[in-house]
């Protein structure tokens, strides 16, 4: 049986909440959905390091809402971080504060078809 959609949430605010306990761990993700087509399939594993350590193209794990989202950092201004998903229209992106991210995608395990 899997984690529900709930426990993985009070997690990631759990982690986010004492990231600095948390920093440069590393934990395993499951991608759902196709919004960041061709980089990430519905499907890959991504391995993701907790930090507040991140650059401007980099695939990020943050919390936007109620939702886990991956995108990708495509502007940074101070504390405020746009994403965007690489297979979305221009017009669909997420503005969020930098204490949002969970951390940084290191690693793909593509999955096999």
């Amino acid at each position: 049986m899997g984690i529900s959609t709930l426990e993985l949430h009070k997690k990631a605010y759990y982690i986010i909440q004492n990231k600095k306990y948390f920093s440069n761990k590393v934990i395993k993700v499951k991608v759902r959905g196709y919004s960041m087509l061709p980089s990430l399939k519905d499907g890959d594993m991504v391995y993701v390091q907790i930090t507040n350590d991140f650059n401007l193209n980099d695939i990020v794990l943050s919390i936007v809402g109620e939702k886990l989202i991956i995108h990708r950092i495509i502007d940074i201004n101070g504390n405020t971080i746009t994403m965007k998903g690489d297979n979305t229209a221009p017009e669909n992106f997420e503005i969020i504060i930098r204490d949002n991210i969970i951390g940084k995608v290191f690693e793909i395990n593509k999955r096999n078809f």
